[in-house]
């Protein structure tokens, strides 16, 4: 089962495209802003945006589905990789540098490209609380990777003995 995503903090989160392409605040129909929030939050993950997806995390139907991202593909935001399976179009800037340097007397340096802030431990700490959530989300990610990959392995093995056995 595909973990649900909350629509009103993706949106609220993701920058510089956070609003839907040509999203017309004025309508009364947030399908837009439901569609293109789940598909920057799959993106965030490192979930392949794929129409079923979509339709799981949102509950909408597939004809609402295609029809936004119909539009949003001939408008260049999104493109097709195969059928019913998408990328977001804009360029994503590289990454920047980040180090931290631990000083004598517990201070920490961090830098983020030209960005650098002096933390105290307690501030650190506090930091290293607040980004755990991202560091376990990696972590279930990477696990159920390897987990589908063994599963896919061993569902492979267990056709070929029932093969090999006469029984399919």
């Amino acid at each position: 089962m595909t973990e649900p995503i909350d629509i009103e903090k993706s949106i609220a989160r993701r920058s510089p495209m956070a609003t839907p392409p040509n999203w017309n605040p004025a309508s009364k129909s947030p399908t837009s802003h439901i569609i293109w929030g789940a598909i920057l939050e799959m993106r965030a993950l490192g979930l392949a945006i794929s129409r079923q997806r979509l339709g799981e995390l949102t509950g909408l139907t597939y004809t609402k589905i295609d029809d936004h991202v119909s539009r949003w593909i001939e408008e260049g935001y999104l493109t097709r990789v195969v059928d019913g399976v998408y990328e977001v179009s804009e360029s994503v800037h590289e990454p920047r540098a980040i180090s931290v340097t631990v000083l004598p007397g517990g201070l920490s340096k961090i830098e983020v490209g030209e960005f650098c802030v002096d933390l105290y431990p307690h501030e650190r700490r506090t930091l290293a609380n607040m980004l755990l959530g991202d560091a376990v989300q990696v972590s279930n990610l990477q696990a159920g990777r390897e987990l589908d990959g063994k599963v896919s392995q061993v569902q492979r093995e267990l056709r070929q003995l029932k093969r090999d056995l006469g029984g399919a």
